[in-house]
């Protein structure tokens, strides 16, 4: 298994229609993933998690609404959330962790925040005042992170099956560097994803094959969105990678906010 270096090294995500590899440099901005339900959200969300715990140095915030994730990453993450207010805390985590490092020369040790189901958390459609209050406070962290944490290191990974402007926060979408769509039903929900007018460019999510889950166009690693297949991983091959990755935090030695960045190895 490898050692990567979020800084410098991409995460391979899966194999282009050209038969090249494709990789998503974390360290290149947040992400954005979406398509329809079964279109292989986690499948892409698995592959970007395997880069996160190769690399030692990387802290991992993870706020699912389902809950999928926290058995399985807690050796790695520092914090897991399922409901809103402890997601909220997420989000506040690592806003202070941006405000900290305002100032301060980089390179920063990455901190990647993962939001899976996001319609949970940002959602205003149909819910009582209490929740609207709070998921309007999630959706204005989420929008200052993505608007400021790339200079400090500071990373979000979102992904929704639900892809729709009420779902995906503008403030957050438009600083979204990095899009990945899998198979969405409508051309609106692919344009959400992947910008407006994309489809009728024809850069269409709708377009890809809604029985091959893990299908896929990257939009921000390159001059032309990439078509092509996730990776797969099984539920083995995910556990050894969060294995891994917990014996890499465990032999690091934690030093100060400022990284002596290693050298990548297999």
């Amino acid at each position: 298994m490898r050692t990567l270096n979020l800084h410098r090294d991409p995460v391979p995500l899966g194999v282009a229609t050209t038969g090249e590899p494709v990789s998503i440099p974390l360290a290149g901005g947040h992400i954005l993933v979406g398509g329809a339900t079964g279109a292989g959200k986690s499948v892409v969300l698995q592959n970007l998690l395997v880069g996160i715990c190769c690399d030692p140095t990387a802290e991992l915030m993870v706020a699912d609404a389902k809950d999928e994730l926290a058995g399985l990453l807690a050796p790695v993450a520092t914090m897991v959330a399922a409901d809103l207010d402890d997601a909220l805390g997420v989000l506040a985590h690592a806003a202070g962790v941006m405000a900290s490092r305002r100032g301060q020369p980089g390179p920063h040790r990455p901190l990647v925040v993962v939001i899976d189901e996001l319609a949970a958390f940002t959602s205003l459609d149909g819910i009582a005042r209490a929740e609207r209050v709070l998921r309007e406070r999630f959706r204005g962290l989420l929008g200052d992170l993505a608007a400021r944490g790339r200079s400090a290191s500071v990373y979000v990974i979102a992904a929704t099956q639900k892809p729709s402007v009420d779902v995906v926060p503008g403030g957050f979408r438009d600083n979204c560097v990095i899009r990945v769509a899998l198979y969405c039903a409508t051309r609106d929900a692919s344009d959400t994803i992947l910008g407006a007018g994309s489809a009728v460019a024809g850069i269409d999510a709708a377009r890809l094959p809604a029985d091959q889950p893990g299908s896929f166009i990257v939009r921000g690693i390159g001059p032309r969105p990439i078509s092509g297949r996730a990776y797969h991983l099984d539920s083995f091959e995910l556990a050894g990678f969060v294995a891994h990755g917990a014996t890499l935090r465990r032999s690091h030695r934690r030093g100060p906010n400022r990284l002596a960045l290693p050298a990548a190895s297999r």
